[in-house]
């Protein structure tokens, strides 16, 4: 029965995500359906988040406890399903929650369950970090529904970034105190967080109850733990990562309104929300955390070696277990800043703090580059550069996911700031150096494998030093040329000429060793041609701020003939694309060209060539739109019209098949036979024949029976099939002028008399031919049937004698 929950759980979220993207009108299409659906939801979405909210603590209890794989899969996917689709409903019905308090408020308390528990679960299975992003994801989607207060959900927006990063703070305060930026003690950072606690009695007692989880041992070994001397706070220091990375994960899915509808979006945009963002305390928290490493060196360093097992002074974790998570911890502060300064950008905000930004980004590139690099760029040979002996933070540098990290935050806050920060005196000597040592990073990767191969050591020891494969080292070149590429395209010519020199001779040398070294490891990997290929083209285009033009443009030519017919055709594309942009800029004007056309062919595509703009192409495709809605809408009335009639056929029918079966009557001989007779006898107004039918002639009353037939189907023929109308009509003429009633016994017939028709109109037709194919459904029928209603098709006697 779980998997068929989990398929209810998706098709839920499809039906919500369906009708939250389909509530705006758009030219394709109404949106009255979507809307009928938000509806439907709305009228059941409070029961609803209160059975998943159920749900959601019943399988996370099933995943905790259970030990059995199967089940605790299909508890896993449960889970994540739930989560799903309370975040499709809450996102969906938005401010119509904002009365159901009870609903939203026990939502959060088992959502934060999870997430205090989220090292339990990375240690059950590596999967349930899917579990970790829904239910942060969830989380962030909350402040959505707003309050009974009338509180604008973007106000709650903005207190839920504020407490997110509270959190984070007194997390790294309890567990590995640090020194802040502005210089104060312990004793006053500790009078701070408790007036902090005070102020916020309900987020300090979230975060007591994940201290108490966190303190708890995972094992029978760690039961008596005594903190005053621990060997082993692994546990804790797992704890305090998961929390971390938990809470970067809220706080990122709040700053870029991760499931957000898109008016949402559009609302937060503006500059009076994104002026309320505490930028400050998101940068003092990245800060914090982007300063881990060089505080858990600097507390390792200092402690003698028999305490460093041991947790700190004011702390739950020891030296040793700061350093085991300082890598990662610092990846999460590279993700807080990067979210930090692009939701900021363009905005005063961030402009207004740019000294401090580019301080921070370029810090971080100096102390994830290479000892090498670094020493070469600053013009100064750096102690423990060539040897084994390591300078402070000189075993985090050979981090090659780090230094990706580092130079993706940097080329973030460059696109952020603009050229106005190489054109001020306070940050043009920061960014001078970090282009250098983009620069630096891309050659050591290029060009360090052949000076390996030839025994010739790079500065630093050589690449036997980093952390990472070989794919590693290819997205780190294709990372630090596309950060020069975005870098030379953003401050254009503004960039100081001996950097941009080079800058030049550095892109120049990385094409020469893909023009011959083509079969280097590194290029196997088709986004480090890609990028190269841009960082070339870039350089081409950009002149220098002397309003030079760069030099490279034959090495770039070069290469891109060579890569035309790469075997990937992502890198055939680029290079053809950058050898049409290298012809457009090295030729004043492109030459003519004559191409002979047949007069047959320019008859066939007379529409090519005459040449298509796009508001002539776009109305041509919405014609043929309508035209297609049209003949859809037609043969569905044409469907509809068929239904009606059989169903009018069968309510006819059953009628006469009653008296059928009442009466039983037997066929005469002659009614099959199809020989025309023609009696003598006249037809006046005054007189009427009082002959006698001949043998092989049907009754009068199978002849009326059989007029009624035609009678009713010349009715029902529809008004669109005009043609088969008009020729039912006549027919129908035709009978009620030519016929003859004998008021007489029994014998009484109806026959047909051959009557000259007036110029112009068709002969009628024999009602013979359409009697014969109705023989087995005639039936005798008495005084009360002949004097039945017109509407049942009966043909109703007249008296001639008038």
């Amino acid at each position: 029965s779980l998997p068929l929950i989990c398929i209810a759980l998706n098709i839920l979220s499809s039906l919500c995500d369906h009708a939250k993207d389909g509530v705006s009108a758009t030219i394709f299409g109404d949106s009255s359906c979507a809307s009928v659906e938000a509806e439907m939801m709305a009228s059941i979405g409070v029961n609803v988040l209160d059975a998943l909210s159920d749900n959601i603590f019943e399988y996370f209890h099933a995943l905790m406890n259970e030990k059995d794989p199967t089940l605790c899969r299909n508890s896993k996917d449960g889970l994540f399903g739930s989560l799903k689709a309370c975040s499709s409903i809450v996102s969906l019905l938005e401010t119509r929650l904002s009365r159901a308090e009870k609903t939203i408020k026990n939502l959060k308390e088992v959502v934060w369950i999870i997430i205090n528990n989220s090292n339990h679960l990375n240690q059950i299975s590596i999967e349930s970090k899917g579990i970790q992003k829904a239910a942060t994801s969830l989380l962030a989607i909350l402040p959505l529904t707003g309050n009974s207060e009338n509180t604008p959900p973007n106000k709650i927006w903005t207190q839920s970034i504020r407490d997110g990063l509270k959190l984070m703070e007194w997390a790294i305060h309890d567990f590995f105190p640090m020194p802040r930026a502005d210089g104060s003690s312990k004793k006053d950072e500790d009078t701070r967080v408790k007036e902090e606690a005070k102020s916020h009695p309900d987020l300090w007692n979230r975060h007591q109850k994940w201290v108490s989880i966190a303190k708890e041992a995972t094992s029978a070994n760690d039961d008596e733990l005594d903190l005053g001397n621990d060997p082993t706070d692994d546990h804790r220091s797992r704890s305090l990562l998961s929390r971390i990375q938990s809470l970067c994960s809220y706080l990122h899915c709040l700053l870029v309104m991760e499931g957000y509808p898109i008016h949402r979006h559009s609302a937060f945009a503006n500059s009076a929300v994104i002026q309320q963002i505490p930028l400050d305390m998101l940068l003092n928290t990245s800060e914090q955390l982007l300063s881990f490493p060089l505080a858990a060196e600097a507390k390792y360093r200092a402690t003698k070696s028999r305490l460093r097992s041991s947790p700190v002074h004011g702390g739950l974790i020891s030296p040793h277990a700061a350093m085991t998570i300082s890598a990662s911890m610092r990846m999460s502060g590279h993700t807080l800043f990067d979210v930090s300064v692009e939701s900021c950008k363009g905005g005063s905000g961030i402009l207004g703090r740019a000294h401090r930004v580019v301080g921070m980004s370029v810090a971080n590139l100096v102390s994830s580059c290479s000892l090498g690099v670094v020493s070469v760029v600053d013009g100064k040979l750096m102690r423990g550069v060539g040897g084994n002996n390591a300078v402070r933070m000189g075993w985090l540098r050979g981090s090659i996911p780090l230094r990706i990290q580092s130079i993706r935050s940097f080329q973030a806050v460059a696109l952020s700031l603009g050229s106005g920060v190489v054109s001020s005196n306070g940050t043009v000597k920061s960014i001078s150096r970090a282009l250098v040592l983009l620069g630096g990073c891309l050659l050591e990767q290029i060009l360090g494998e052949d000076a390996e191969k030839d025994g010739l050591s790079l500065v630093g020891g050589g690449l036997d030093e980093e952390w990472g494969t070989l794919g590693d080292r290819a997205e780190l070149a294709e990372t630090a040329s596309t950060a020069l590429a975005a870098c030379i395209a953003a401050f254009g010519g503004l960039t100081p000429n001996d950097v941009r020199a080079t800058i030049d001779s550095i892109t120049h040398s990385c094409l020469s060793s893909l023009y011959v070294h083509g079969d280097s490891s590194i290029f196997v990997y088709s986004n480090a041609k890609k990028s190269i290929l841009q960082l070339g083209m870039n350089c081409v285009c950009v002149p220098w701020g002397d309003g030079g033009r760069s030099n490279i443009g034959g090495i770039v030519r070069s290469v891109c003939t060579m890569l035309r017919n790469d075997p990937d055709m992502s890198v055939a594309t680029v290079a053809l694309s950058t050898l049409c942009a290298f012809d457009a800029l090295v030729t004043p004007r492109s030459p003519p060209i004559l191409v002979p056309v047949r007069d047959t062919m320019a008859d066939n595509s007379a529409s090519i060539n005459r040449g298509l703009s796009a508001s002539e192409m776009m109305r041509g495709i919405n014609d043929a739109k309508k035209i297609s809605n049209l003949d859809d809408s037609k043969k569905k009335q044409n469907k509809e019209s068929d239904a009606k009639k059989s169903k009018k056929k069968k309510r006819k029918a059953s009628p006469a098949e009653e008296v059928s079966h009442e009466t039983k009557p037997q066929p005469t001989e002659g009614i099959r036979e199809t020989k025309k007779f023609k009696p003598d006898i006249t037809t006046d107004n005054n007189s009427s024949s009082n002959s006698k039918a001949p043998e092989g002639i049907e009754t009068a009353d199978q002849k009326e029976y059989n007029y009624s037939v035609v009678k009713s189907t010349v009715n029902e023929v529809t008004k669109n099939d005009e043609a088969e109308a008009s020729v039912a009509l006549k027919v129908s003429q035709t009978i009620n002028d030519d016929h003859v009633v004998n008021e007489g016994g029994e014998n009484d017939v109806i026959v047909l008399a051959e009557t000259e028709s007036p110029p112009g109109a068709k002969p009628g037709k024999s009602v013979e031919g359409v009697a014969s194919d109705t023989a087995n459904e005639v039936s005798t029928r008495d005084n009360t049937n002949h004097n039945s209603d017109s509407e049942e098709g009966v043909f109703d006697r007249k008296n001639d004698s008038d």
